[in-house]
Order: C-alpha cells, then sequence, then structure tokens
C-alpha cells in the first residue's frame, strides 16, 4: 500500500460512509458494498453500491481473486482489471486485497461489524498519513544535503 493522497481520502471517505447507517449500505457478501467494495466506491468516484452496481452489474466473488484476475464484466464487456488499474494507481497493490477483504472474519464465519471497519479504515489512513510525511521530511532532508554539497567552488 502506498501513502498517495487519493488512497488516504478515500479511507477517510470510505470510514464516514460506514458510520453513516442511514445512507450508505454494508454488507460483507455484496461484492459492492463489503469493505473492499466500499473503499473502491470512494476511489472510483461513485456514490454508493448502487451506481458502482449499474457500471460493473456482474461483478461479483471475492476481491482478492478479482484483483488477480483479467476478468471481463459480461454485462457489459468492460474490463474489470480496467478498474483495478485505477485502485492500483491510486496506491492499493494487489496483495492488499486480500487482508482488507478478509479484515474482522471470525473463526466461525461472522462478519465485522461496519464500525470495526470504520475504525480499521480510520487507521489505515492515520497510518498512511504517518508515512507519508516521514517520507516528505526525508525527502527535504535528503534535498536539503543535496543543496548544501552542491554549492559551486570559486
Amino acid at each position: 500500500m502506498k501513502p498517495t493522497k487519493q488512497l488516504i481520502l478515500a479511507f477517510r471517505e470510505a470510514a464516514s460512509r460506514l458510520r453513516d447507517v442511514r445512507n450508505f449500505r454494508y454488507n460483507w457478501s455484496s461484492t459492492q458494498n463489503c469493505t473492499c467494495g466500499i473503499l473502491a466506491q470512494c476511489i472510483l468516484g461513485f456514490k454508493d453500491g448502487m451506481e458502482f452496481r449499474e457500471r460493473y452489474p456482474f461483478l461479483g466473488g471475492y476481491w482478492a481473486d478479482l484483483a488477480k484476475s483479467k476478468a471481463i464484466c459480461s454485462q457489459t464487456d468492460l474490463p474489470i482489471l480496467k478498474m483495478f488499474d485505477i485502485l492500483l494507481d491510486a496506491g492499493l497493490d494487489i496483495e492488499d486485497f486480500a487482508k482488507i477483504e478478509r479484515f474482522g472474519l471470525k473463526p466461525d464465519g461472522s462478519y465485522p461489524k461496519r464500525h470495526d471497519v470504520a475504525e480499521y479504515f480510520d487507521k489505515i489512513a492515520n497510518t498512511l498519513e504517518q508515512e507519508r510525511k516521514d517520507s516528505h521530511e526525508t525527502h527535504k532532508a535528503v534535498d536539503s544535503r543535496i543543496q548544501r554539497s552542491c554549492v559551486p567552488v570559486a
């Protein structure tokens, strides 16, 4: 996972949607409204799972498997891979889908509660923000050292 601004904002927005019980649906077994589905909605700019379903009507299955495939939507003939290209460009890695998808699954097969997923997304956003800040500070220090070492000789 890369600490991109887009990904941090998407995790924050997804957490907010998960907390909005009245206006946003959460259903772990629905590809459009599960943990990965809600995050994907935010990255792809969809207002909700219905808009997601309109664009990819027959998207189904596990996100980790879909991310590894080169599937084509049977209804729209749109490449599902193109959607994953957008998600990967935002900062996700293929392996992240399995981690996000399986977060909070219990040994008995029960699914995580939406507030637990919202907290998980907030923690990820906080971690990514810190990584981004640390990286920025490291780059500033390196740039400063380079500038000092490149002083012209008289």
